[in-house]
């Protein structure tokens, strides 16, 4: 569990408090992005998934910044939890430009698709990536959840080395979160 007390699937971590306390401090800090499992999460029940999203309220705002998320397994696997995660930050996979730098944020658990990025994705990555280019954005940054670039049990169950790598090295990504 998340808290470290396993009949507490609502509070935020105290290091998760701490951490958004020295966020707060940082001034020159612009803007946080969370890579995910932002709540317990799975939970089939939308009163406990609405009461873990007022927990993460209340610690992230703290923040006292733009505070931008990846979607993690636990924010979005089962239940309701995709549709309240939508509802509440829209798609689940986007990019921005800031300050000439262009950051990409993918989904890593999109319903269907276990620890891949899905075919969608993929052909608006390569979109993406290539409209960044044209504007001369740089450097470009890429924010995941998993590390789908890791094996997974010896096995490599992802599309990262075959599709997605290939597209960050083309393109010139200068780092992956």
């Amino acid at each position: 569990n998340r808290t470290g007390d396993k009949s507490d699937t609502i509070s935020q971590p105290k290091v998760y408090r701490e951490i958004i306390a020295e966020v707060a401090g940082l001034k020159s800090a612009e803007f946080v992005i969370n890579v995910g499992d932002l709540i317990a999460g799975y939970t089939k029940d939308p009163e406990i998934a609405l009461k873990q999203w007022a927990a993460f309220d209340e610690v992230s705002l703290k923040a006292d910044k733009p505070y931008l998320v990846v979607a993690g397994n636990h924010d979005v696997v089962g239940g309701p939890l995709g549709a309240i995660y939508e509802q509440r930050f829209g798609k689940r996979y986007y990019s921005f430009a800031y300050k000439g730098a262009h950051f990409v944020v993918l989904d890593s658990d999109m319903p269907g698709y276990g620890s891949k990025i899905c075919p969608e994705q993929v052909k608006w990555l390569k979109g993406d990536l290539e409209n960044a280019q044209k504007a001369g954005s740089a450097p470009i940054f890429v924010f995941v959840h998993k590390p789908l670039w890791a094996s997974q049990r010896g096995m490599d169950k992802s599309n990262w080395r075959t599709e997605i790598h290939p597209l960050l090295v083309k393109y010139g990504v200068a780092a992956v979160f």
